[in-house]
């Protein structure tokens, strides 16, 4: 489950654009979409680092795929790779508000990623997303520890100002590397098995809650992200 929690991150740190949408039925639960693609830029780098060899993919998505079926909470996934930068897939999953839960040891509520409350028939997904959300996870999973991700995390970088972040990334990723993440945002759209009465961050169209979160405010954690839907 630990390796599981890493491959998501990374999907969302290392990913240009992506697109993630969440349907949430009457019982809670919810089946996940998402559709994820690298700049052949980012490519190009982590080939010319040897993270990745002969234009391989960055994600093994059999290797997402057997650590998402680990999780009893998880069911029917599918998951492709069209091209070694693209990828898409979904599943099944029992309790939206498990979904980034850890197999072995339960993220403490404050520190949840997603959470589900409930008041007066109403529901509220609030979607947090901090610091300390990633110190948890850093200090739940070594692989986060690592040099050549740490120094990209948002804790290694507190200090800085987001052009000096640019600076550093135009060094490390090549010209190409500040535009792409300026560029980048995380699309995410809900939907329900109801009415979305509101919400806090995002837009409602045809009754779907939609946001987009840019990728280096995420990268970064200068503030805590926090959005939210209202629904019945």
């Amino acid at each position: 489950m630990k390796k599981l929690i890493y491959i998501i991150i990374a999907l969302f740190l290392f990913s240009c654009s992506s697109s993630h949408k969440i349907h949430i039925n009457n019982d809670d639960s919810a089946m996940i979409n998402f559709d994820v693609t690298n700049k052949k830029s980012l490519i190009d780098t982590l080939n010319e680092w040897g993270a990745i060899q002969n234009n391989d993919s960055i994600i093994d998505i059999d290797l997402l795929k057997n650590e998402l079926e680990k999780n009893p909470n998880i069911k029917n996934v599918v998951i492709s790779s069209p091209l070694n930068n693209v990828y898409k897939g979904n599943f099944f999953v029992k309790s939206i508000n498990n979904l980034f839960m850890d197999g072995e040891k339960e993220i403490p509520k404050e520190l949840q990623l997603f959470s589900l409350s409930k008041n007066d028939g109403n529901k509220t997904l609030t979607m947090r997303i901090s610091l300390e959300n990633y110190l948890y996870l850093k200090d739940t999973i070594p692989m986060l520890k690592e040099e050549s991700i740490d120094m990209l995390g948002p804790d290694a970088n507190q200090d800085i100002t987001r052009e000096e972040y640019l600076d550093m990334m135009s060094f490390s990723l090549g010209e190409e590397g500040p535009k792409d993440l300026i560029s980048s945002n995380i699309k995410l759209e809900i939907s329900v098995d109801g009415s979305i009465l509101s919400t806090n961050g995002g837009i409602i169209e045809n009754n779907k809650a939609i946001f987009n979160i840019p990728l280096l405010d995420i990268i970064l954690l200068q503030k805590e992200i926090i959005y939210s839907i209202t629904y019945k």
